[in-house]
This record gives structure tokens, sequence and C-alpha cells, in this order.
């Protein structure tokens, strides 16, 4: 008889197993994602609004970048449809989803966990690259780029273009197929 003798870490947060490949430590403490770190920090009450953004994030708030990545904007919201490529578990799309408690100026978020990616509403009193910092402070660092929201528009107009054959196809076979039986008859 042969027994597992394998130490199974569970988060202390959600209470699922921890893999070595997304294990996080925080203060000795285990957690299965950074979804669950950050949940359990905001439960202590430990604010996240960030007062610097990273120099990385700063290039997003120049206009012709900014208009080139955001999905729409009038003259008090913007939308914008991110890629977040850490998100794991429930708990990610909890805490992700939950932004607007987080800041005020966010006004809607929406996971989409097969894509990995996040559709945000957010006023345009709080600058995108704040928005980035603040996502990134939480543990998910965005992939925010204009060569990423090409590819996001390209998979789109795939996918249309993937539907409108696909009807054509069953339209034209059931053309062949009513020929077929008319000349049956």
């Amino acid at each position: 008889m042969k027994f597992d003798t394998t130490i199974k870490l569970l988060c202390d947060y959600c209470g699922e197993e921890c893999s070595d490949t997304n294990e996080v430590v925080i203060d000795d403490v285990n957690y299965c994602c950074y979804g669950c770190a950050t949940l359990s920090k905001v439960a202590s009450g430990i604010n996240f609004n960030p007062t610097e953004v990273s120099l990385k994030y700063k290039q997003l708030d120049f206009q012709d970048t900014f208009n080139s990545i955001v999905d729409y904007q009038d003259d008090s919201v913007y939308g914008i449809t991110i890629s977040l490529p850490n998100i794991q578990c429930s708990s990610c799309i909890r805490l992700i989803e939950d932004l607007p408690s987080l800041n005020d100026d966010v006004l809607s978020s929406r996971v989409n966990f097969e894509k990995k990616v996040c559709k945000l509403i957010v006023r345009k009193s709080l600058a995108l690259s704040f928005l980035a910092q603040l996502i990134d402070d939480i543990g998910y660092p965005p992939l925010i780029s204009i060569s990423q929201k090409q590819k996001i528009e390209s998979d789109l107009i795939k996918r249309n273009t993937l539907m409108k054959l696909a009807v054509a196809g069953f339209c034209f076979g059931n053309i062949n197929a009513y020929r077929r039986m008319d000349s049956f008859f």
C-alpha cells in the first residue's frame, strides 16, 4: 500500500488548493492567486488607490494613444477593453468586477473569463494611466496597447465573417436541397 505524502497547500482566503505555478505567499500566508491575496487585504481595509503611476503606463495618457485604445468616449466617460492574462479563478473575477468599490471613478467592470479580458466604463476624471496602475497594484498587470486593441478588433471581424459564411452555407445547402426535391416531384 502506497501513501501520498505530498503536502497540499490551501489558499487562506478561498480554501482552494494552491498550485506550484500560481501560488502567492505574502507575509507567510498562502494564496492561490493575486485575487485572493488582494481580497484578503481589501477585507482588512487596505486602500489601493495609486498615488504614483509607473512610467510604462504614463504613455497611455497621450491624446493620440488614448483615442486609439479606448472603445468609445464622450464628454464624461470612456469605455475600454483590456487584456488581463493573470486571471485564474472566481476570486480574481470578483475582485476585478468589484473595481467600482475600490475607486468611485470606475463605473462598471465586466470580466470575460474565457478570453481573459475586462470591459470597463470609467469617468474621464480618472486618467487611463491611473486605471492601469490600480489594476496592476491589485495583482493583474494589464496588457493595454494599440496592437492588443487591433488584435481584439481583428478577432471580432474574423468571428463575424465566419458567422456570415456559416449562414450563407446553410442557406445555400437548403436551396440545393429544395431544388433536388422540386425535380423529384
